[in-house]
């Protein structure tokens, strides 16, 4: 019983341990990051924009797989779509899926990329830096320093520690810092994109935000500027891919939950999505590459009611062999005896060693060795030697019979026989009758 209840006891914590190791822990999810989600409702979330655009009249979707899936999928138009990434990725993209997003682009669709090259979104930290030169370099794009931004941060490496103090804050005011401080984007020149837009507001690092400009990696494609600072450089570009449009932003928070509302973003967004989408085109939210995959969905997978009657049974099965009568949840049945003419030797020669002493089993086996000498002869069977008889045989041995003649005596004089050279000796001797 003791055994059984030891047994219970383990079964529980080791089940118990399996919850705790496979089940997710339920999180607060105002306490998360936020991140460039179509789900997300804090600031850096896409949820507003996506809201947004369907009131507008709008189509959306949602991308939970990889860049592959975006040709595939029946629910999107084969051109006419907007693709909204958003660099750096949580989840970096493979250079097999960009090649696939690059003829996806090519073949007539657009894709808005928002990069956090002049500002720097908390999300950034949980996300894969080297994803953004990966996913330009894919299109024959690079962020680099202009040569005005070399110098001056050349001069500021002379300064040394003076300038630094003029760029780094004081750790009492790094939150705020970190949150950049506000930046107007104009408009460069008409363009569709720029009508009734006067101004796009975006947070900027401040000193860290100064001379990065968007270029070709081998000077051959065109990139035409959009939106800029006055003192900074161009801001947003756009360049063509193919028969399809690229868009890139400096800043990643333009269309987020905290700026889509701002000066004229909405207007600048609203331009985007009528110059981009087709007749059946869709807005297209990346949540893959931020970390919201179809791949795999733990919430999902853990609410499915077809895994908690799995586990129930198993769990129910487990604890019914636990608490059977035995290993096997019934006693165990021994298999039924075989005996054979070796067993029954052993059995006689058992009982005969218990019960006689080794002198009286020499006599008696010369006994039956005479008399089996006798009945081949047609003598009576009285147990009387023979060795007169066996020493007139030639096929016997001499050295045999002298052997016999030793043990013989030694019965007589009760001295302590060797039957097992005893037996030998008969058994050679019978043979030699034969």
């Amino acid at each position: 019983m003791k055994d059984r209840l030891l047994g219970i006891a383990g079964g529980l914590l080791a089940f118990a341990l399996v919850v705790i190791l496979l089940v997710p822990v339920p999180r607060d999810d105002a306490g998360q990051l936020s991140r460039p989600l179509s789900t997300d409702r804090g600031r850096a979330g896409l949820q507003g924009l996506q809201r947004w655009l369907e009131q507008g009249g709008a189509q959306t979707h949602v991308l939970g797989r990889r860049y592959s899936a975006l040709a595939a999928s029946f629910d999107l138009s084969p051109v006419g779509n907007l693709l909204i990434v958003s660099l750096p990725q949580h989840t970096p993209s493979r250079s097999d899926e960009r090649e696939a997003l690059h003829t996806w682009l090519s073949q007539g669709n657009s894709a808005l990329v928002l990069t956090a090259a002049g500002d720097a979104p908390r999300w950034v930290t949980a996300s894969r830096g080297a994803s953004t030169h990966d996913f330009l370099e894919s299109f024959g794009f690079e962020f680099d320093m202009q040569q005005q931004a070399v110098a001056g941060r050349a001069d500021t490496e002379e300064n040394g520690k003076q300038e630094d103090a003029g760029i780094w804050p004081p750790r009492t005011d790094l939150e705020a810092w970190l949150a950049g401080e506000p930046v107007e984007l104009l408009p460069r020149f008409h363009h569709p994109l720029t009508r009734e837009v006067e101004a796009v507001s975006a947070r900027s690092m401040g000193p860290l935000d100064r001379g990065w400009d968007l270029s070709s990696v081998d000077g051959g494609r065109v990139l035409l500027p959009l939106l800029g600072e006055a003192e900074n450089g161009a801001a947003f570009w756009e360049a063509r891919v193919g028969r399809g449009r690229m868009w890139v932003s400096r800043y990643s928070d333009l269309f987020a939950n905290v700026g889509l509302g701002e000066a004229d973003n909405a207007r600048f967004m609203a331009n985007l999505v009528g110059v981009a989408l087709g007749a059946n085109g869709r807005v297209i939210f990346d949540d893959m590459h931020q970390g919201a995959t179809d791949l795999y969905d733990a919430k999902a997978f853990f609410s499915d009611p077809r895994f908690v009657n799995t586990m129930i049974f198993m769990v129910g099965f487990w604890l019914l062999y636990l608490i059977g009568r035995s290993r096997r949840l019934a006693p165990a049945r021994e298999a039924a005896s075989r005996y054979y003419a070796a067993d029954l030797a052993r059995a006689m020669a058992g009982f005969f060693v218990r019960r006689l002493s080794a002198v009286t089993v020499q006599r008696h086996l010369f006994i039956f060795f005479f008399n089996d000498i006798r009945s081949r002869y047609g003598l009576p069977a009285n147990g009387q030697p023979v060795w007169s008889m066996l020493s007139g045989m030639s096929r016997v041995s001499a050295v045999d019979i002298n052997g016999l003649r030793m043990h013989y005596d030694s019965a007589a004089a009760a001295r302590k026989p060797d039957l097992v050279a005893l037996a030998r000796l008969m058994q050679r001797t019978r043979e030699s009758l034969l």
